[in-house]
């Protein structure tokens, strides 16, 4: 099996590459309330997660009763 492809870098010219992969800047933001967004997570939330969690998992492959 083939791991590398080239053909598809062929059709993209090198100016173009370059402007693809160039580095972008991320801004700042500056007039956010920090102190507004702060959750204070309790234990009863880590186990509703948990408990979340586990049931979505289960879900995928539901158990079949026999009678």
């Amino acid at each position: 099996m083939k791991t590398q492809n080239t053909n598809i870098l062929n059709t993209i010219s090198q100016n173009n590459l370059q402007l693809l992969t160039a580095e972008v800047k991320e801004t700042l933001a500056i007039n956010i309330d920090v102190n507004a967004t702060k959750t204070n997570l309790k234990a009863i939330d880590f186990w509703n997660m948990q408990r979340m969690q586990r049931s979505r998992g289960c879900s995928k492959f539901p158990s079949i009763s026999v009678r």
